[in-house]
């Protein structure tokens, strides 16, 4: 079945804080290596403890940051910690208890692993915090004193949108390594709800991603059995399946039956089916900004945006945003976002434009348009920027056929 059209709605995205973190990471410093483990702090606020632990002892408890001052102190503030990663997990993390104390400790289970690798991000507020977000002065953010940047969909300089059936796992291009099967071709959404189904695999099976060493799925699944998982944020992931025993993954690919589909619900097996791949030129990315009415875009959300978009069907690039590399008290009437959350000079800021301004796509982008196809009964279509997308397609092959020939044949006559 031809697609009709495949609209792509750009997005910018930038991070917002409610002020309600009071930990600067900047003020503290990794304490000393505790039971053979290094701890050490990332350019992403994170927290590693990596090393193998030299302990007899089924739990170990010691420092891992010390702050430079008494500010959050004896306060009875809330430490939390989110985005953890890693091979074990840490029991309990305290610390700032009384106003003498600057060190923040943890208490990690070391009974069935002693090699420890676990990345996280530490939470202080006044409230009990239901997610991280970084230091920004104690105040929501941006601000002109924490300009936070902007990124926008496309700024590698293209698009891929990419045409799948139900099943997304190609075991026969994975690659063996070890007890594992490596995905490399396997992009994943962040936020996204997937399912996981070991059909045939003899032995117990996980996803999981390598560079953070995070199991995806809760548990080792058996055959027979599926699981759900929830993609976490996590840049430049590479997936790969982990299996029980160095035997399952070795032969031949094809007879191994493991399927992974978007959505909380395990369907009936379907065989990986080639990608079909759409690469859209973005030399200067596809912005987008939210607005409270007049978008021409809504998220899954009910969020509209007022976007830069591709049209492939009409073949145009729509562009309604414009961009201020700094801001040099322009006018500006309508919608717009800065790096500094204000009009401040110098700022990068994105504004919707009074009237879009349309131009021709690549006549080699909209030929690779036209060879698409969905697949049945199930398509899945992604992009490699998570932009929004609509898709329109022909739902009668049969009547799409004979619509087509009739055209040729009214042509003909007219001839």
């Amino acid at each position: 079945m031809p697609l009709k059209n495949l609209r792509l709605c750009g997005r910018s995205s930038q991070v917002v804080t409610t002020g309600a973190q009071l930990f600067d990471i900047g003020k503290a410093t990794p304490h000393a290596d505790s039971y053979g483990l290094k701890i050490s702090i990332d350019g992403r606020q994170r927290v590693k403890i990596k090393g193998t632990a030299e302990s007899e002892h089924s739990t170990i408890c010691f420092n891992i940051l010390n702050y430079d001052n008494f500010d959050l102190s004896g306060k009875s503030y809330k430490i939390k910690i989110f985005n953890l990663r890693g091979t074990h997990s840490i029991q309990e993390i305290y610390g700032l208890r009384t106003k003498n104390e600057k060190s923040i400790a943890v208490v990690i289970d070391v009974s069935s692993k002693k090699n420890v690798d676990i990345t996280f991000q530490i939470m202080v507020s006044k409230e009990e915090p239901t997610k991280w977000e970084p230091y920004t002065g104690g105040k929501p953010a941006p601000s002109p004193v924490y300009p936070q940047k902007i990124s926008d969909a496309g700024n590698d300089g293209n698009i891929v949108a990419k045409i799948e059936g139900k099943n997304l796992i190609d075991i026969e291009s994975g690659i063996v390594a070890g007890w594992n099967i490596n995905l490399p071709e396997l992009k994943l959404i962040p936020g996204e709800t997937y399912s996981l189904t070991n059909v045939n695999v003899p032995v117990n099976i996980a996803l999981v991603e390598e560079t953070t060493n995070t199991r995806l799925t809760a548990n080792y699944i058996a055959s027979g059995r599926k699981d759900t998982f929830i993609m976490p944020d996590i840049p430049d992931a590479k997936i790969f399946i982990s299996g029980t025993n160095a035997t399952w993954n070795k032969g031949d690919l094809s007879t191994v039956k493991i399927q992974l589909e978007l959505g909380p619900a395990a369907t009936e097996y379907e065989p990986y089916k080639p990608a079909q791949t759409l690469i859209v030129s973005t030399p200067d990315g596809l912005p987008g900004i939210p607005v409270s009415s007049g978008g021409n875009y809504t998220d899954e959300n009910g969020q509209q945006w007022v976007t830069d978009e591709v049209d492939l069907t009409k073949g145009v690039y729509i562009k309604k945003i414009e961009k201020i590399a700094s801001y040099n008290n322009e006018s500006i009437n309508g919608s717009y976002i800065s790096e500094t959350g204000e009009l401040t000079v110098g700022a990068r800021v994105l504004f919707v434009l009074d009237t879009s301004v349309e131009t021709p796509l690549l006549p080699e982008t909209i030929a690779a348009f036209r060879k698409l196809c969905m697949n049945y009964p199930v398509t899945t279509i992604t992009n490699s920027d998570n932009c929004g997308m609509e898709v329109a397609y022909t739902a009668d092959t049969k009547a799409y056929i004979d619509g087509k020939i009739a055209e040729i044949s009214a042509a003909i006559v007219s001839k």
